[in-house]
């Protein structure tokens, strides 16, 4: 064999070698980050592109389901958006990320009106996880839904099954309740969140609002059990 021809097959082998990086597995996370780039670029559509041939390289990456379903969602493609989260959930059901996709899957439900489905989805995801968060994106949508007094019964919950120095269900309470017009829950809530947070200049600026000085005598303790106000 000539000199020649080893250094052919040598400069073929290397080829091959540069391209062992490149293969479909591989390949699939290079297209999703492009495809993160055409997000905050805004280029939408290029980044369906991006997102669609990364999910065809590798359809089980969650990753990329979960890239569909947001970019379905900027698109307003609400059944498109529900399945592929649907599938990004059902290859990460217990990870950091799992929430945020729970998420996508009730915000692409409620824009499609289906309040039993959703209903349906809320509750499962309390009832297999049973988090603050599960609980307080249950409240947060059966208040979009107006179904008032279920929505309250998962803000208690939420409160219920919180850490100690969590006041996120307090103000999501105080939210709905000002939405309502009840201003007395609203404060309530807000004096349950200074009693966690006594030196919080937001929880202090809104009790102002409603004509309460803050301080040790205006804080409320945390609420214990679900069926505690409102």
């Amino acid at each position: 064999m000539t000199t020649q021809t080893w250094r052919r097959m040598g400069g073929m082998l290397l080829l091959a070698a540069m391209a062992l990086p490149l293969g479909c597995e591989n390949y699939s996370p290079m297209r999703r980050q492009w495809g993160d780039n055409a997000m905050q670029a805004g280029d939408v559509a290029g980044a369906q592109v991006e997102y669609t041939r990364a999910t065809e390289l590798d359809p089980s990456d969650w990753k990329n389901q979960m890239a569909m379903g947001q970019v379905y969602a900027v698109q307003k493609r609400w059944i498109d958006s529900e399945l592929a989260f649907e599938k990004a959930y059902s290859l990460r059901p217990n990870g950091d990320e799992t929430p945020d996709i729970l998420d996508g899957i009730a915000e692409a439900i409620f824009q499609q009106e289906r309040i039993g489905d959703l209903q349906l989805m809320l509750a499962k995801a309390t009832h297999d996880y049973g988090t603050t968060r599960d609980y307080l994106r249950q409240g947060s949508y059966l208040a979009k839904a107006k179904l008032v007094d279920e929505a309250w019964l998962a803000y208690r919950k939420a409160a219920q099954f919180a850490a100690d120095d969590d006041i996120s269900p307090y103000m999501a309470m105080a939210d709905f309740a000002e939405s309502l017009s009840d201003k007395d829950v609203a404060a309530d809530s807000l004096r349950r969140a200074l009693g966690i947070r006594p030196k919080d200049p937001k929880i202090a600026s809104r009790l102002r609002h409603y004509g309460i000085v803050p301080g040790p005598s205006a804080e409320l303790p945390r609420l214990k059990v679900a069926t505690d106000m409102p």
